[in-house]
């Protein structure tokens, strides 16, 4: 794991950049026999593009090797406000990709890591004050210029109380039952 920040500072607020690259390598079966019996659902974003692994249960494991590539930004400004954007990309290097394996559970298929270079993913997050709110995540697919999924939230508080809307979205994809 390769995280090199670089911060500056300037009037009125102090920005982060930190490019990142993450080579992860596990080797053995791609699951342990089970099949899914918890680990159904797998979401590629940029809350887990750096994690070692990305099956939500215990009972599979991403196997051979993988590198991860990114950058993060972050900017806090004096004010209190701040912004927050990342992008990153998996690629399947070498050994058997996990998430390419049939096993007849739909675990993969969709999560964009299936193919030997996943989605691209991003997020911008930010606040503009302990008032409001929000962020937009997205995945693109480069082989196809589509958009997978994408969800986008807005949150305001005041005294205690606050108000929060999402909006998801979500392509079609048959091999999911998604219509």
């Amino acid at each position: 794991d390769i995280r090199y920040p670089l911060m500056a500072r300037m009037a009125g607020a102090t920005h982060v950049i930190e490019p990142i690259a993450q080579l992860v390598y596990r080797d053995g079966p791609t699951n342990t026999g089970i099949v899914n019996n918890d680990a159904q659902s797998t979401a590629l974003d940029t809350s887990n593009i750096f994690s070692f692994n990305r099956f939500s249960g215990a009972d599979r494991q991403e196997t051979g090797l993988r590198a991860n590539v990114g950058v993060a930004m972050q900017t806090s400004f004096d004010n209190g406000a701040w912004i927050a954007a990342s992008v990153g990309q998996s690629h399947q290097l070498a050994g058997v990709n996990a998430f390419g394996v049939t096993d007849g559970s739909t675990a993969g298929i969709g999560a964009g890591l299936d193919t030997p270079s996943s989605y691209v993913v991003a997020s911008l997050e930010g606040a503009m004050n302990s008032a409001l709110s929000g962020g937009l995540r997205v995945q693109y697919d480069p082989a196809t210029g589509t958009i997978p999924s994408t969800n986008m939230r807005a949150t305001a508080s005041h005294e205690g109380y606050s108000l929060t809307g999402t909006y998801a979205w979500a392509d079609a994809n048959p091999a999911l039952g998604v219509t």
